[in-house]
């Protein structure tokens, strides 16, 4: 170490044997640095010495430098993406016929709905029925899914036994099955729901048993050592160990019941977002319609990155991340 190096400061530097005997490359991280090293940025190449005497030259690459620029190439490239898709769609908006117009809105007329208060306000409803539908639906499967994969999880026979009949059904659209949700519940909102946590209860289902499934023996011989039985051996043991892949079957789970969610309202919904595009198209307004599938995608973004963070929260242990 050298004398006085009170200057905390996290690097990666490259150093290169000068005797060019050993041609050696050695990536190292350095805390503290002293004085001869304060001028790092402006002169990167520093002079250091060995254990055994020997001069060696280091490259010097600043980790907060390739970090702001990291961060400024990728704030660059996520800005280029929607630039494009905007002038794309704008041009196409502006430069076809009065057919296209009635179909394909320029932006500017899909930002006057929700600059509008009466159709921002409907937009506003809508999405809140849209949130329901969907919330009461991935509840549901998600209870549904941990309780029955759990179980299923610990009873390997019928677990294998009915495999082939969970991954068929897992394969099965929801949209398929709607009619006969709606032959048996009628054109409800309860309908909606009940085909939203059909679709995905089943990713949640699966993904639990392989949890339990795949367990380490030890944790439940080291539970069953300790008198860790009933509901305290279900909560502290099987339910954090197979935590990270019952996350990716929540996952899962939250996207597919939003779109289902979504496709049964433009269906047969009389409410939510799915309606309002539905009916935008159908009286002409694709302004509207628009509007709609941009809040679809922006609730779609808000539910998906909650539940990323809540996964980070809950299991920070998970390999998965």
């Amino acid at each position: 170490m050298y004398a006085g190096t009170d200057l905390p400061l996290t690097a990666q530097y490259v150093y290169l044997d000068q005797d060019h005997t050993r041609k050696r490359r050695l990536y190292r991280s350095l805390r503290t640095f002293g004085p001869r090293f304060s001028r790092s940025f402006s002169n990167p190449t520093l002079r250091t010495m060995t254990d055994d005497g020997l001069p060696r030259t280091a490259l010097w690459l600043g980790m907060s430098e390739l970090s702001f620029r990291s961060k400024s190439v990728g704030l660059l490239f996520g800005l280029i993406g929607p630039v494009l898709v905007v002038a794309g769609w704008w041009y196409l908006a502006t430069s076809g016929s009065e057919v296209r117009s009635s179909y394909l809105p320029s932006p500017i007329s899909v930002l006057g709905v929700f600059a509008d208060g009466p159709s921002l306000q409907l937009l506003a409803t809508e999405t809140l029925k849209t949130l329901g539908h969907f919330a009461v639906g991935f509840l549901a499967a998600a209870l549904v899914g941990i309780m029955s994969g759990v179980a299923l999880g610990r009873l390997e026979v019928i677990s294998t036994a009915v495999r082939p009949i969970l991954n068929f059904m897992r394969s099965l659209p929801g949209i398929a099955v709607l009619p006969i949700f709606a032959l048996i519940l009628g054109l409800s909102d309860v309908t909606i729901s009940g085909v939203s946590a059909f679709s995905a209860v089943w990713f949640i289902l699966l993904n639990t048993a392989a949890g339990i499934e795949t367990m380490d023996p030890v944790t439940l011989d080291t539970g069953r050592v300790f008198e860790v039985t009933g509901w305290r051996r279900l909560w502290y043991l099987m339910l954090p160990s197979a935590a990270p892949r019952i996350m990716t079957g929540l996952r899962l789970g939250l996207g597919i019941a939003l779109v289902v969610s979504v496709s049964s309202e433009i269906i047969i919904g009389r409410s939510g977002l799915g309606f309002v595009i539905a009916d935008s198209m159908a009286t002409l307004q694709p302004a509207r319609a628009y509007a709609g599938i941009i809040s679809v995608g922006l609730l779609a973004w808000v539910v998906l990155f909650i539940g990323e963070k809540l996964e980070t929260r809950l299991v920070p242990w998970s390999v998965e991340r």
